[in-house]
């Protein structure tokens, strides 16, 4: 709205027994999604530490990030996933759509379903399976559910299995 106008990021690293700043970056990206690898890397190169841990905010879940440093066999990565916007629509709206391993496919809370159309589709960097429900038409869910004229589409994540874990091991009180 007012034009482009420099900005920047900064980063820090705090320890959590001393809370002394540890590591500062500063850094032109607009948000933070795609800082935790690059933070993380920084802090071990410039202290020559490997944490414990790692606390972070909604703002750093990159699912890739984190699953790399939990690889790691001395970090643990402790940083929440958020509900994506449609999620919370369709969970406020009644709509839930459940996965069937067996059949690779959902069925949403009309029973219909929603069946693999293709695999390994890029989407904002990420790879992801489509999933297309093709008899929407005349369901009493569709103003609430979607608008395509095509029928209700989801994208699932290629790591969705590893994303399932992670968002259960979270919800553990130690965590």
């Amino acid at each position: 709205r007012d034009g482009k106008l420099a900005g920047y990021n900064v980063q820090t690293g705090v320890d959590k027994k001393h809370h002394m700043i540890v590591v500062a970056e500063v850094s032109n990206e607009q948000c933070d999604i795609n800082l935790l690898k690059e933070d993380y890397q920084n802090l071990i190169e410039q202290t020559d530490i490997v944490p414990k841990e790692i606390f972070a905010d909604k703002g750093y879940a990159n699912t890739d990030h984190i699953k790399e440093i939990r690889q790691s066999p001395d970090t643990e990565c402790i940083i929440p996933i958020p509900d994506h916007a449609v999620k919370k629509r369709d969970k406020e709206n009644g709509i839930e759509f459940i996965y069937n391993k067996e059949e690779d496919s959902f069925t949403c809370t009309n029973n219909k379903k929603l069946h693999l159309v293709k695999t390994n589709e890029k989407k904002n960097g990420k790879l992801f399976n489509r999933y297309q429900c093709k008899e929407c038409v005349g369901c009493p869910l569709k103003e609430k559910c979607t608008s395509s004229k095509v029928g209700r589409i989801l994208y699932k994540p290629i790591n969705q299995d590893w994303l399932d874990q992670y968002k259960k091991w979270l919800e553990k009180p130690e965590n």
